[in-house]
């Protein structure tokens, strides 16, 4: 055990570093350490990618290496090279299939050994890694896995046997220090909103599983009796020029604006009246809880760990995956009705400030990390 006069030296290991919300969660996570506690490292996978994360963390002062891309063996072995120097503490994992790169790297070492599960992690998902002694390392080989949702931890449990200690500790989100107005013009102003308008927003990747043609057409089937409805899709992805049709298509080209990615997408959820977000499947989603904390109701769809940030009824309505009859009517519900749309706001903002904190998610890392190296 390490003299506790020395801060604990810890190595996060990340297949990348772009905008995502893992790779969002760990700037958090890394920023919020305390420093005279804790000193972080991050390995990323992908070197020399440009990466949006990479920036702001090396100018906060937290060293970022790459791996450099070869064969799985030699990065493995560049892994643990620099681990034989740098000689961390701990080492956490923050992708799940990089966990089995951990397990690898750090033998013949003990050094604690935490790997991560970011997302729903039904059998289905995790077996579409091909390799099945990868699969076996990423689940088994760490000493802890740490989930983002007690839905995960619970999907786990009741799909593998014989699995290391399972920690659940939820994503954190910031809290707005500025009041709601000042908030809310400078929103309106980047997206472009007019007084008179209501405006339904989704942000995110565009792909399969989000499932934002859902959302199209259940806007399709709204515009009609609400038109000053706009809807505004904040994010980029492979579906983009198909969706971008398909609005087209549904007649909505002139009430729906594509935005692209917008690294901050946090500061314009205040221009929103109503968030959705109508996905397949999710872990512990990070536009919901920034919803939350923008004071937004949202409707989504009840998948992974989503009940934890969405109170149905409360805080906003929970719907099941793919059903367009319900998603049309709890949208309805909401959008034609201004004093439950800023009740559900409102609870939901003060959820946010009780649950999904920053500082909350760090104490709660910090505590397994002391844990976990005996201190």
């Amino acid at each position: 055990m390490q003299p506790p006069s020395r801060p604990l030296r810890i190595l996060f290991l990340a297949g990348q570093l772009g905008l995502g919300g893992a790779e969002r969660q760990l700037y958090y996570l890394s920023m919020g350490l305390d420093r005279q506690q804790f000193t972080a490292h991050i390995l990323t996978l992908n070197p020399g990618g440009g990466d949006y994360w990479e920036t702001p963390l090396r100018e906060a002062g937290i060293p970022v290496t790459g791996v450099p891309r070869a064969h799985t063996g030699r990065r493995i072995f560049s892994i643990r090279r620099f681990i034989r120097q740098w000689r961390p503490d701990l080492i956490h994992v923050f992708h799940f299939f990089a966990n089995a790169y951990g397990v690898l790297a750090r033998w013949p070492s003990r050094t604690p050994l935490l790997g991560s599960v970011r997302f729903w992690p039904t059998r289905e998902r995790i077996e579409r890694i091909p390799f099945a002694p990868w699969r076996w390392l990423c689940l088994h080989g760490v000493d802890a896995l740490i989930c983002n949702s007690q839905t995960a931890v619970t999907t786990l449990q009741q799909q593998y046997d014989k699995l290391p200690p399972l920690h659940a500790i939820p994503n954190g989100v910031p809290l707005p220090a500025d009041t709601a107005p000042e908030r809310r013009a400078a929103a309106w102003e980047q997206l472009g909103r007019r007084p008179g308008e209501l405006w339904l927003g989704y942000t995110g990747w565009l792909n399969e599983n989000k499932n934002v043609s859902l959302l199209l057409r259940a806007a399709a089937r709204l515009r009609p009796a609400l038109p000053q409805l706009r809807l505004a899709l904040v994010g980029d992805g492979p579906l983009r020029t198909q969706l971008e049709a398909e609005a087209q298509a549904l007649g909505l080209a002139d009430c729906t604006t594509f935005y692209g990615q917008l690294p901050h997408a946090e500061a314009i959820m205040p221009a929103f009246d109503v968030f959705c977000l109508p996905s397949h499947s999710e872990g512990m989603p990070n536009v919901l809880m920034e919803a939350a904390a923008a004071g937004i109701p949202a409707v989504a769809t009840n998948v992974g760990g989503v009940a934890e940030v969405v109170r149905d009824g409360e805080t906003g309505f929970l719907v099941p995956a793919g059903d367009e009859d319900q998603l049309v009517g709890c949208l309805n519900c909401l959008l034609t009705n201004e004093a439950l749309r800023q009740q559900m706001g409102a609870a939901a903002q003060r959820f946010a400030r009780d649950h999904l904190s920053i500082p909350r998610m760090v104490a709660q890392y910090q505590t397994l990390y002391m844990a976990q190296v005996g201190r």
